[in-house]
């Protein structure tokens, strides 16, 4: 009889100590999600900063840069763009 309840208890444990193993790696892959976020948003700003640069420097007029900017997807989240 006291084996079959060590053995329920240890169950008990194994299982917790899963489900918490479990709960980290899923707040490791939403960090590791993050983290890709916010260096795609890095290489998209630093992309978009050296187009912009190069449509200077070529003499574009501001209303060519953006809408180069817009067709090259890279000022989607402005409205601009959007409703344009």
């Amino acid at each position: 009889m006291a084996y079959a309840e060590n053995a329920k208890v240890r169950n008990a444990l194994f299982k917790r100590r899963l489900e918490q193993e479990e709960n980290k790696e899923n707040i490791r892959h939403v960090r590791w999600l993050q983290e890709q976020k916010a260096t795609k948003r890095e290489q998209e700003a630093v992309r978009r900063h050296e187009l912009f640069m190069t449509l200077v420097q070529q003499g574009k007029q501001p209303q060519e840069i953006k809408e180069f900017l817009c067709i090259a997807g890279l000022e989607a989240q402005t409205r601009e763009c959007l409703y344009s």
